[in-house]
């Protein structure tokens, strides 16, 4: 039975639904490659909030059922390291070789190894690394929530939080639109901007494992709301979709991870979609500059249709995904919890935990 209890299996759907973002987010970055019109598959840029949903879920759900704040740290440092920097000296070694660029100096690296980027005042080497940003700082916030024994007080701090964004939002915008006042503190905490978003995972998480009183309600419409209005703020939504078409898809993701929470989504986990949930970290790291730099360089070189081409280095990057996750990540992840974290909680299987 597939439960959220210690000692569960698998949620299998929240693999599924990994695999659409990461689906969404790869032809959204590739819909422009192959000279066709395909302006359709633009609303793939909000995979990254589908991302941040599952990822609040998973996270409250990990800090449910861990030791000590050592095995946090573990845990997160472990999921994230291993495939990162592997996936970032593939992008290095592909902007050098065929981008002709630069290798990133040691500030751009220190930036971009410890994920605080804003604070070295630096760009990202791979323009899909800022949501690494977001989610590193919500992990630092939660983290600072269990060791002050917070974590049963998240439903009220987290809506206060939600609406003091909104009430900052509203105050800044409109008094102080150029100063730093309104700039500076989502320069470097972008957390501010999203995490309704890991907010309502959380929200989700309670609804499935305890109840769906109107309150929890209340609180998944206020992120709804809260995501409209930040939506010129947040993500690169705004460069490529309508309000209206944003508020659409976050719409849906909320409607199918209500489904989820009343367990009934359980359809949606058919094999490719785990399979892209598996590879989703992966993929998500590689695909974007590596994959535009070998386009790049392939298009002139080989005489095939750009649609052609764009599906094969489509698949190069499913590859390499796929290769890095079950030759690397897997193994690294099962190596640095079993030496580093401490003695597990009775029943908390890391085996089933083990890509969350």
């Amino acid at each position: 039975m597939n439960t959220t209890k210690k000692g569960e299996k698998r949620l299998v759907e929240l693999d599924a639904l990994r695999g659409i973002a990461s689906i969404f987010v790869l032809l959204f970055h590739y819909s422009g490659f192959s000279g066709y019109n395909l302006n359709f598959l633009v609303v793939g840029v909000t995979g990254v909030d589908l991302f941040f949903l599952i990822s609040g879920y998973v996270i409250f759900m990990t800090l449910e059922k861990i030791n000590t704040g050592t095995d946090f740290v573990i845990s997160r440092l472990s999921r994230i390291y291993p495939s990162y920097l592997v996936m970032m000296t593939i992008t290095i070694a592909c902007i050098i070789f065929l981008g002709h660029g630069n290798f990133p100096s040691i500030r751009s690296l220190l930036g971009n190894i410890t994920l605080l980027q804003p604070f070295f005042k630096t760009t990202y080497i791979e323009d899909a690394y800022w949501t690494l940003t977001v989610e590193m700082q919500f992990y630092i916030l939660m983290w600072i929530l269990f060791m002050t024994r917070r974590l049963k007080q998240i439903e009220t701090l987290g809506i206060i939080f939600v609406i003091l964004v909104q009430v900052f939002e509203l105050i800044t915008r409109n008094y102080f639109p150029e100063s730093k006042i309104y700039i500076l503190p989502r320069s470097y905490f972008s957390i501010i901007s999203y995490f309704q978003l890991f907010f309502a995972g959380i929200i989700f998480y309670k609804i499935r494992t305890n109840s769906g009183n109107w309150q929890r309600h209340l609180m998944i419409a206020i992120c709804f709301i809260s995501s409209i209005m930040l939506y010129s703020d947040s993500g690169k939504s705004h460069f490529f979709i309508s309000r209206e078409a944003y508020s659409a898809m976050l719409l849906i993701y909320l409607s199918v991870f209500y489904l989820f929470a009343y367990r009934k989504l359980r359809f949606i986990a058919i094999r490719p979609l785990l399979f892209f949930g598996s590879i989703s970290y992966c993929l998500y790291l590689i695909h974007d500059k590596a994959g535009y730099l070998i386009f790049s360089f392939l298009r002139p070189r080989l005489a095939i249709n750009p649609l052609l081409l764009t599906l094969f280095v489509m698949g190069l990057m499913i590859g390499i995904a796929t290769i890095v996750t079950y030759f690397i990540e897997i193994p690294a992840i099962r190596y640095i919890r079993k030496n580093f974290r401490s003695k597990l909680q009775p029943g908390y299987n890391t085996a089933n935990t083990i890509l969350k």
